[in-house]
């Protein structure tokens, strides 16, 4: 959730919740009337599966595949990561009979619909005080990334952004540390990073130099240089 928050903004991602929530709760009043008139009862399976359906379309058209398998099955089918997130929610999907089914299948067709933009969804935004209201509980919830947070700039007077980090030592450098003996050891050469993997990284929602500079820190692991950014180590 944060990705998606990071990579469409606060107000954007407000918005596309909203718009989900609507139409799933239009489309599941129009599934149990329909049945109704037809003599068919449908009780919805509770909790948010509106929620987690429509964030399956952002995650399935956003996410690219980090480590897709190299063999394809019929159909160009290929495994990767991504293929275990769909086998879980295809579970959770079928663990309720119809009313799992519907639930989800409603917030599923409302994240494509807000991402084909044919009602032109997209163009609406979150009131900003909305935003403000929600911003205490974003933090509590784990996303404590406060882009107007002023600290000390070291050009003098105050900038605004976050609190400078401390770059991350990786782990071997770190063991010849603590051995006392890098002095000794010839200096460790890493690639460059392929285009690749730059272009990975790029499709998360980041900079190219940000992902160049995480790829090198961490030795051209892809996961490993998301993860970093993700977690604000840069």
């Amino acid at each position: 959730m944060r990705q998606f928050e990071r990579q469409l903004g606060t107000r954007k991602f407000g918005s596309f919740v909203a718009v989900s929530y609507a139409i799933a709760t239009l489309s599941q009043l129009a599934v149990v009337t329909t049945a109704s008139s037809m003599g068919i009862s449908i009780s919805m399976a509770p909790g948010p599966y509106f929620f987690i359906y429509s964030l399956l379309a952002l995650y399935h058209r956003h996410v690219p595949k980090l480590h897709p398998s190299r063999h394809s099955l019929l159909g160009g089918f290929r495994f990767s990561e991504k293929t275990w997130t769909y086998l879980f929610a295809l579970q959770l999907l079928l663990g309720d009979g119809i009313g799992s089914v519907c639930a989800g299948g409603s917030g599923l067709a409302a994240g494509y619909l807000y991402l084909s933009n044919i009602l032109c969804l997209q163009s609406f935004r979150m009131p900003r005080f909305i935003e403000r209201l929600c911003s205490p509980v974003s933090y509590l919830l784990g996303n404590n990334y406060r882009p107007n947070t002023a600290v000390p700039n070291p050009l003098g007077g105050t900038g605004v952004g976050r609190a400078p980090r401390v770059p991350a030592v990786p782990e071997f450098q770190r063991q010849q540390q603590d051995d006392g003996y890098s002095h000794m050891l010839p200096p460790q050469v890493t690639a460059p990073p392929s285009e690749e993997d730059i272009q990975s990284i790029v499709n998360l929602g980041f900079e190219r130099q940000q992902a160049i500079n995480a790829l090198r820190l961490t030795g051209n692991n892809v996961e490993a240089a998301a993860n970093n950014l993700f977690s604000g180590t840069d």
